[in-house]
């Protein structure tokens, strides 16, 4: 690894990357398969195995046409849930690529390797470029595991990717970038990985669950009150848009990262 870095030291940092997140990115790949082959038997089940024989025994022989109808759309809705849980599972886990990024800071702070760094011909800036340069092939790579995932789904079930579920899909993995690049900034400022955690912790997950909390309390349980449909307007509005909020995410890492790193050298 280090004469790699002394032949070119951005295509060093890029192999040093890759090569250290060797290990998660195979974990990140059984994961991942593991989730869409369970995600996929569910539904499977849900046609033509035990799940839908459960269902089956649901509707019965219902005394009124009434109440079959009722039980019916019942089902119905359950279905549209489950398709709809099993397009999702998964993206959650192709995320998990991204956070590899917020491995190699944890990993950095914790062997020191500030103090070898500047025996290498490497820039913060191109220290701080490489780290959100992958950043950005993670993300890549996430959206189209993600996109082709959710294609297979509604294959399955003859029900296309909608509008809604890529909103929700993108917006989950810019979320995850933007946790992601705070974790590393605040690795880097308190020099622990796990200090960084329990910052980002703090600082932006507790508000943003205890809001959450206390705004569920507030609706008294209402069966309209879905959370969900607030979180799907809200995707779709800022859909279009996300492209350049991921942007604006990398952009703000590299320059709080390149920073920090600058600040170190003097």
């Amino acid at each position: 690894m280090g004469e790699k870095l002394k032949r070119g030291s951005l295509g060093g940092l890029i192999y040093r990357e890759l090569y250290l997140n060797k290990k998660e990115f195979r974990a990140g790949a059984i994961l991942f398969s593991a989730f869409t082959v369970f995600c996929l038997l569910v539904l499977l089940s849900f046609e033509h195995g035990n799940i839908g024989k459960i269902l089956d025994l649901v509707i019965g022989d219902p005394s009124t046409e009434e109440a079959r109808e009722l039980a019916e759309a019942n089902i119905a809705h359950i279905h549209q849930s489950i398709v709809f849980m099993m397009k999702m599972f998964p993206i959650f886990m192709s995320s998990q690529f991204i956070i590899s990024g917020a491995n190699i800071t944890g990993r950095d702070e914790l062997a020191s390797w500030k103090r070898f760094a500047r025996c290498t011909p490497v820039t913060p800036a191109k220290r701080a470029f490489v780290r959100m340069l992958m950043s950005a092939c993670y993300i890549t790579f996430s959206v189209l595991l993600a996109v082709v995932y959710m294609n297979i789904v509604g294959a399955m079930q003859n029900e296309p990717v909608t509008y809604s579920e890529y909103a929700l899909s993108i917006m989950v993995i810019a979320a995850v970038t933007a946790f992601t690049v705070l974790a590393q900034i605040f690795t880097m400022i308190f020099h622990s990985m796990e200090k960084g955690i329990l910052a980002l912790v703090g600082i932006i997950m507790v508000p943003v669950w205890t809001a959450a909390f206390i705004n569920g309390m507030g609706r008294h349980g209402k069966p309209d009150d879905d959370m969900l449909e607030i979180v799907t307007a809200f995707s779709e509005a800022i859909f279009p848009f996300t492209p350049l909020i991921i942007i604006g995410i990398l952009g703000v890492g590299f320059a709080a990262m390149y920073a920090l790193y600058k600040r170190r050298e003097k």
